[in-house]
């Protein structure tokens, strides 16, 4: 139980909105404080520069949020790139057995294996934009 809560204790958003949540705690407290005779205007200087602090760093947390790594993206590239590769020779594999094989059954199934890797290698080489 311990570990759900602390894997949820930090979560960026759980973090972004605790912190808006202590800025709106010292704004209501520049309400409250505001209104007695006993509350001097430093000590609500200072509890609404603290609410501002508090409520600039929650908003920076959630526009963290989402951002990519450009690592991550790279070795998603490369990833990619190496499954085309990988299915240009498995492609070309069948080809070639296409070609040895004498069997019209079996050059119908090699012929529709091919035409699918040939999809499926141009659909790679498209997803990370580069020319066959």
């Amino acid at each position: 139980m311990l570990a759900g809560v602390r894997e949820w204790l930090e979560q960026p958003t759980t973090q972004a909105g605790g912190l808006v949540a202590i800025g709106l705690v010292f704004t209501v407290l520049i309400a409250v404080l505001g209104g007695s005779a006993k509350a001097s205007a430093i000590v609500l200087l200072l509890l609404a520069l603290l609410a501002g602090v508090f409520q600039v760093l929650g908003a920076s947390k959630y526009h963290t949020k989402g951002k990519v790594d450009p690592s991550h993206a790279r070795s998603s590239v490369q990833r990619l790139v190496a499954r085309a590769a990988r299915a240009h020779e498995v492609r070309v594999a069948v080809e070639q057995a296409y070609a040895e094989t004498g069997t019209d059954e079996a050059r119908l199934s090699l012929g529709r294996i091919s035409v699918e890797l040939s999809i499926l290698e141009e659909g790679l080489v498209e997803g990370v934009g580069l020319t066959p």
